[in-house]
């Protein structure tokens, strides 16, 4: 599995201001298939949980391997503060636990 992104996220595009793609930046894309096997990290307390979990749902209608890492008790970003909350070094080992594997083949 690889650690993908989140379509609909706001992230910066080539030169041109456009992804490679044409997509404009905040639109998710309308064709999910034949994306890798997809590895997605939620929170209890995240206002974006909703939309990761509509994500993987249209992955898996899609025919995409899901893993969807739910951890309660938990607000957004929790996952980048693995150095003070167990459940942030709990969610970062088993991520990177799952991108060893993927790298190690």
């Amino acid at each position: 599995m690889v650690l993908a992104p989140v379509p609909g996220r706001r992230r910066p595009g080539p030169a041109g201001g456009l992804p490679a793609a044409g997509r404009r930046p905040g639109r998710p894309a309308a064709d999910l298939a034949g994306l890798p096997p997809t590895y997605l990290v939620t929170a209890e307390h995240c206002p974006l949980r909703s939309e990761n979990e509509a994500y993987a749902a249209r992955l898996r209608a899609t025919g995409v391997a899901v893993t969807l890492a739910s951890h309660p008790g938990v607000v957004h970003g929790f996952f980048t503060q693995w150095h003070q909350l167990d459940t942030g070094r709990t969610a970062t080992a088993q991520a990177f636990a799952v991108l060893r594997a993927v790298l190690d083949g």
